[in-house]
């Protein structure tokens, strides 16, 4: 009995390091904007599991899972898988592209969900005013600025790779013109005068 305890923790052990050490050597090569979108996703991380509504009679909080602070965690969760499939993932969204008609960028749903996220911690916030209109020991904690600012991060990640992308574009015709040239050139020169 104690054997097969063993040999499945074992099991797991190893599953665990070694989607450690693939996530570790994916984000090693992630462009910088994508570094930055894995930071603002660490972040929104743990804002979802710090406290979002305090009260201070008793020193009792709630999650961005609770109720009381809208159920937010569950889409936010949603949101960070999103995120993080598009920034670490490199041949399975490309599948998903093949076999949808819809095209689209990466960045276009990062910015989006990083909108998104800045939204719902703005709703929180106002959901969050409200209640203290009605009780008034009841206060924000971090977990929503958290969110907010993970957004933020998030947003800027999601600007940066789209700056990166109409960089190498512009870089790639540049090269690809400059090809063309040089072999007209090459060609012209090949003509015999008579």
């Amino acid at each position: 009995m104690d054997y097969k305890e063993r040999g499945k923790k074992r099991k797991i052990q190893n599953i665990l390091i070694k989607t450690i050490n693939t996530l570790k050597f994916k984000s090693l090569y992630l462009s910088f904007s994508g570094k930055i979108s894995l930071f603002g996703s660490g972040v929104l991380l743990i804002s979802l599991f710090q406290p979002w509504l305090i009260n201070t009679d008793n020193d009792k909080f709630w999650t961005s899972f609770s109720p009381l602070a809208g159920n937010i965690g569950f889409i936010l969760i949603l949101l960070l898988l999103l995120i993080l499939f598009f920034t670490l993932s490199t041949s399975n969204k490309e599948k998903i592209k093949l076999h949808s008609n819809i095209s689209f960028k990466n960045y276009y749903i990062i910015i989006i969900s990083g909108i998104f996220i800045i939204l719902s911690g703005l709703i929180s916030l106002s959901f969050i005013n409200g209640l203290q209109f009605f009780f008034q020991n009841i206060i924000y904690g971090q977990g929503v600025i958290l969110t907010i600012s993970s957004g933020i991060v998030i947003l800027f990640g999601g600007l940066g790779s789209m700056k990166e992308q109409k960089e190498y574009k512009i870089e790639t015709f540049i090269n690809e013109y400059g090809e063309t040239e040089t072999k007209t050139i090459a060609k012209n020169n090949m003509k015999l005068p008579f």
